[in-house]
């Protein structure tokens, strides 16, 4: 542990409620992804309730010590400021000349996450990753 203390460690973090918009609509479109078909036969609302049933983790716990919900990065970017984020970053590691490409992006016919919610997905979705949100000041 104490090697790993050594190095500056980052991560980026996003909304839960875009985050599950997101994935939603990239298991849609990704034939090879283990939920597709599962997936395809439900509409958001539905896939909501079946995906967190799952119990999938939450940002926080890949972010945590095991013992304590301390941070074990020593910075937090978030996905909403990505391009400031990352200027800090290339800044902070001598890294000014490198370009990041937008992968797995999924098609979403709206990119307002909040169009896609309704009374009680949106409560699931609060009430899962309610820790997420505290810790990392997002909200619906």
């Amino acid at each position: 542990m104490k090697k790993y203390n050594d190095y500056f460690s980052f991560t980026f973090v996003r909304n839960p409620f875009d985050l599950i918009v997101s994935l939603y609509f990239y298991i849609r479109q990704s034939k090879s992804h283990k939920y597709h078909m599962i997936a395809m036969g439900m509409e958001f609302p539905e896939f909501v309730s079946w995906y967190l049933g799952t119990k999938p983790e939450r940002q926080l716990d890949f972010l945590c010590g095991e013992s304590s919900r301390e941070l074990i990065v020593n910075y937090v970017g978030k996905y909403e400021s990505l391009s400031e984020d990352l200027l800090f970053l290339k800044e902070r590691l001598g890294l000014q000349h490198l370009q990041v490409a937008h992968k797995n992006k999924s098609i979403k016919k709206t990119n307002n996450y909040q169009e896609y919610y309704d009374n009680q997905t949106k409560k699931i979705v609060q009430e899962y990753f309610k820790d997420d949100l505290a810790r990392f000041g997002y909200s619906f």
